[in-house]
Formats: structure tokens, sequence, C-alpha cells
């Protein structure tokens, strides 16, 4: 059954997601949630656009259309939306929703916010205490990664085996044969989630991804990273709902695209992971011309930057950096082929290219060094 709501007169696409957030808030049993997109015209104009828009009431989630799309336009003027209801739910339990819905788009934007953040407040936000930071400090903390297959084990393996003795690393296996949406989380998630302090989701495809946030509340995690190594794994729009739902509870989240890109974000879980895993730091030795070795500072996840380290000695230092990429290649690397819109690139060779840097900056003291260097025997 589909249930059309009107409005008096015609409201913004972003008035309306205000106002049915509200609306939702202020329900028993209800949340409200959509995905924020933003499209670009070939007139170099940004439209805001709100795509996936559901109200999830006591498990049962209702779409929301406007007209036959399932897509409100941020600034256009919208005079209605229907809720398809189906058969689960009865329309007189929800006349409340839209009687709320109604009055906070009368009572404006200003209203919707105030109300809105007066609801989330009541959340509490869980901080780290004094001894979980003291221990995180010391290198001390549990790691779930959750994994599906040779991306995520290999990672997880080189986590658990080159990290350092405090790291205390555990994997949970999703399935693979999850349905492309799932409605209901809790029907999919495992009877048992170890408890961890960060939480590495390493899903191989998009389905699992809809089962991160319940995962690292489940296990009380602090903190999560979310490698983007293929889009179709973790899509945009899947990301922000991520970010979203946990920032709400005080959890701290980074989305590196791809892994070996990541960097210390300001959260003392998430950094502690980066000063062993993240952007490659290596350190070249070079005696007459020739790289003797290569020390890890710092691995890629996936363990790249040790298999290249080891494959650099004996080289001369003007073919390192090709070397370098080279190795790379051929260790190889499981990010995605497939080229991406906004970089016009692969997120494999974007990796590579991070590798070949990596090598490049450690050898440019070397460089300086020698072409500070004269030999007059050679005048």
């Amino acid at each position: 059954m589909r249930k059309e709501v009107t409005f008096g007169k015609g409201y913004s696409g972003s008035d309306i997601i205000v106002a049915l957030r509200s609306a939702a808030l202020s329900t028993e049993s209800c949340r409200f949630d959509y995905t924020p997109e933003r499209v670009y015209l070939k007139a170099q104009k940004e439209r805001e656009v709100f795509s996936n828009l559901r109200l999830i009431v006591e498990g049962t989630e209702i779409p929301v259309l406007a007209g036959e799309k399932n897509t409100l336009q941020g600034e256009a003027k919208h005079s209605s939306i229907t809720l398809d209801i189906g058969e689960e739910l009865d329309w007189d339990e929800m006349e409340p929703f839209e009687k709320r819905l109604l009055g906070a788009l009368e009572r404006g934007p200003t209203y919707q916010v105030e109300r809105a953040a007066e609801k989330e407040e009541e959340i509490r936000k869980r901080e780290l205490t004094a001894e979980e930071l003291e221990r995180i400090g010391k290198g001390e903390m549990t790691i779930l990664a959750l994994v599906q297959g040779e991306y995520g084990e290999r990672i997880a393996n080189n986590v658990k085996e080159n990290g350092p003795e405090g790291f205390k690393v555990e994997t949970l296996n999703l399935p693979v044969d999850l349905p492309l949406v799932i409605d209901d989380p809790a029907e999919f998630l495992p009877e048992s989630v170890p408890k961890a302090d960060l939480v590495l989701a390493l899903q191989e495809n998009s389905s699992a991804a809809q089962l991160i946030a319940d995962i690292v509340k489940a296990a009380d995690a602090m903190a999560l990273i979310a490698p983007v190594d293929s889009s179709q794994w973790l899509p945009l729009g899947m990301k922000t709902q991520i970010k979203r739902e946990l920032s709400k509870v005080g959890i701290a989240t980074a989305f590196p695209r791809p892994f070996c890109t990541l960097d210390a974000v300001g959260n003392p879980i998430i950094d502690k992971f980066v000063e062993f895993f993240g952007r490659p730091i290596l350190d070249v030795k070079v005696e007459k011309n020739t790289v003797t070795g290569a020390e890890v500072v710092r691995d890629s996840p996936c363990g790249c930057a040790r298999f290249v380290a080891g494959k650099l000695p004996g080289t001369e230092v003007r073919d390192a950096v090709e070397k370098a990429g080279l190795a790379h290649h051929h260790y190889p690397c499981l990010c995605s082929m497939n080229v991406e819109d906004d970089l016009e690139d692969t997120l494999m060779h974007v990796s590579g290219l991070q590798m070949k840097k990596t090598v490049d900056k450690s050898l440019e003291p070397i460089r300086k060094k020698e072409a500070s260097y004269v030999d007059p025997t050679q005048m």
C-alpha cells in the first residue's frame, strides 16, 4: 500500500529531508535514513540530491518516493511524498508520523534542526577512558578484521605477523552470498562478534559493507578503518552513511583510498595503527650508487612495502624507483583495476605510484649529496 502525504505548498528537497529526520526522531521505534550526493552538471553547476530515502519502523523499511523516484532534489520544490508502506504496517500506525512531518515543515527548518539536535544529544557518546588511552599509547589493542577472501586475509595476516607485539588480531569471516540489499542487518550478523578496539573492514562486496556499522557497534569498537580499494566494495554513498551513523555515537572512522594512502587522522587508535601500517615509508641504504638494503619504517597494510624492500638490494640508484613499481605489480597489488571517474585512473595504478614515490623520497637526500660532491680527479 502507498500513502501520499501532500503539503500545503511546495518545499525544497533539503527542507523535506530535515523535516523527515525531525519527525522520525520524535516517533517511537522510527528512524530515517538516506544517501546524500552531489551531481555536477555540464554547466559546471553543482546540484545536491538525496537518494535511497527510507523510514525504518520497528525493523520494517518504508521507501520514501518523490513521484515514482526514491530521490529528492535539494533545491527543487516538491508538493508531496509517497510512503510505500507495503502490507506489514497499518496506516493508522503511521498517522502520528504524518502529523509530525507536516508540523515540522510548517515550523520551518530552524526548528527542525534544533529539535533533531535535542534528540541526538540524548545518544550517549562513549569516550576512551584514561586507562584505555594509556593502553593504546603502549601499542596494546585488539583489532578485528572483517574478511571475505584473499584480499582481506592477506592484510589481516600481514598485520598479525608484522605488527607490534601488543597488536592482537582476530578475523571475522563474512558470508559471500549476501543479498544485494539488506533490509535488516540483524538477520545476517554473526551470532558472536569479538570485542575490539579497532575494526578493519576488508569486505569484498557492497552487500557486506551494509553490515559494517552494526558489527563495529557489536564489537564495542571505538574506531573503524574501511579502506576503499574498490569502489564496488564500498560505494561513496555507503561510506557516507557509515561515517554518519558511527559519528553519532563517537566512533572515529577513516576511509583511505586506497589503503596504502592512510595517514594519521588525530584519533589515538587509528594513529597508533598508522605508526606501523599505512602510507609506506622505506629507509633505502646506498653504497657506491647501488642499493644495499631497505628498512621498512612503515609497511603497506597488505605487506607490499616489505616485499618491495626485499627486491631493491643490488639495484642501481637510477633504476630503483622503476624497480619498486615493477615489484609492486608482481606482489601483486589487489586494488581495483576499474577506472575511477574522479581520478581518471585505477586504484591499482594509484597504489603503484604511491610505492614509487616512497622509494623516490627515500633516495632524495642521497641524490642531493651526490649532486653537491665534485670529484677533482674526474675534472
